[in-house]
């Protein structure tokens, strides 16, 4: 240490004294060069951190290091993912790098959980870039609970109570635990318990009446009639009419036209919707027609099969195949009765989209037809559970109307034996 300043002295004995064995620190360029030594192997592994190697910098140093050194003994991770996990760049001082850390999340669940780009893009990243914009910025919440806390409100910092709050909750939980037990971040990032999550997610107040709870009105079959009749006798108008008729009365996702093809009486959809929960499956979807054309299904199948009319173009990213569809639809060269029926659901404080025509398909079968609930959930391409979360009050309307019929059938009858 003779050639060495005080205050490099000064450092040196502080790393000995604080790390033992195995950790050195030395100038390399400038800037501060970490060493971790295994003596059971003989191998070195050596890293550069973007902290100044001068005086004032000391205890900058000595955090650095302290940190690393955590991170190494939680994860088992090296040096140089530790060093990368802790500095962002351009940073000279210790701070999550929430920018790596989502990187190698990506790369985690699509080894893991096998998820599309398509569900990264517009499932997680939506949330885990909020992330990083609240870090990166002034004032950022320093523990996982305030991270949550952020993630209450909306794109435009309104607090709401809706779908997408609850979802990013839970994205940003995951992240956050991943980030801790398999990243080694410091506990304070870890979510609060279970009973406050669920009072950040707000999955027990009430919504207000005016955004319908979130989910799309279901459009009565006449409607759907005179929707499908109000297309342009055009090319384009046809195309858009064809993949109207074919959500009506398959009662697909609007993705999906993308991967249908008609075979005999049925149409098959060649499509794996991915999600956090799970994946479904390609299926053969049976059609049903509104009453007042009850062979329109078996007309669209054979309009699609002979190519007379193609289906539209949807773009090139799934999850932009519905505002496509809803955009040719307010086109009035193309359909002239789409905007009244949004002008007549905004009216009573709802709103309508493709899935309407779902949640109709969804209302034919199970009220009108009298078909149970496990069929209509294998054809409309979703579990039995999701299926009775979204449209229990279908199959429970129709029991109520039965049961009460009975009952005041039965009571009639008993008041002539009185």
């Amino acid at each position: 240490m003779a050639n060495l300043l005080e205050w490099e002295k000064r450092l040196k004995q502080a790393v000995a004294q604080q790390h033992k064995i195995g950790w050195s620190v030395r100038e390399k360029r400038g800037k501060c060069l970490i060493q971790r030594y295994w003596k059971d192997t003989g191998t070195y592994e050596r890293k550069v951190i973007p902290v100044e190697w001068e005086s004032d910098q000391l205890l900058n140093i000595l955090n650095s290091l302290n940190k690393i050194s955590e991170l190494m003994v939680n994860t088992k991770c090296t040096l140089a993912e530790a060093v990368k996990i802790i500095f962002p760049e351009n940073k000279n001082t210790p701070n999550t790098n929430w920018s790596y850390l989502k990187d190698e999340y990506k790369k985690y669940k699509e080894e893991t959980k096998n998820i599309s780009s398509t569900t990264w893009n517009g499932v997680y990243m939506v949330t885990l870039k909020r992330i990083i914009e609240m870090m990166n910025g002034d004032n950022p919440p320093n523990s996982g609970k305030g991270i949550l806390k952020e993630l209450q409100k909306d794109s435009k910092g309104k607090l709401t109570v809706s779908k997408g709050r609850v979802k990013r909750i839970e994205t940003g939980k995951t992240f956050l635990e991943w980030c801790v037990y398999r990243k080694g971040l410091n506990e304070r990032w870890l979510p609060p318990p279970q009973i406050e999550i669920k009072e950040l997610k707000a999955t027990g107040a009430r919504k207000d009446d005016s955004n319908n709870s979130g989910k799309a009105e279901r459009i009565e079959d006449d409607q759907l009639l005179i929707l499908l009749d109000s297309f342009a006798d055009t090319p384009t108008g046809r195309s858009w009419r064809l993949a109207t008729g074919l959500l009506i009365t398959f009662g697909l996702r609007c993705v999906e036209l993308k991967y249908c093809r008609p075979k005999d009486n049925l149409l098959v959809i060649d499509y794996s919707k991915v999600s956090s929960k799970g994946s479904t499956k390609p299926r053969e979807v049976e059609g049903l027609s509104p009453a007042g054309r009850p062979h329109l299904h078996e007309e669209l199948l054979l309009e699609l099969s002979s190519g007379i009319t193609a289906l539209p173009s949807l773009g090139s990213q799934n999850r932009h195949a519905a505002r496509s569809f809803i955009r040719a639809l307010q086109r009035t060269s193309t359909n002239t009765y789409w905007k009244k029926l949004e002008a007549d659901a905004a009216a009573v404080g709802k709103k309508i989209s493709t899935y309407s025509m779902r949640h109709a398909y969804c209302f034919r079968g199970a009220v009108l037809g009298d078909l149970s609930a496990d069929f209509l959930a294998e054809n409309m391409g979703h579990s039995l559970q999701t299926h009775l979360k979204d449209y229990r009050d279908f199959y429970l309307g129709k029991e109520k109307k039965a049961k009460f019929a009975a009952a005041r059938a039965k009571l009639s009858l008993e008041s002539y034996k009185l």
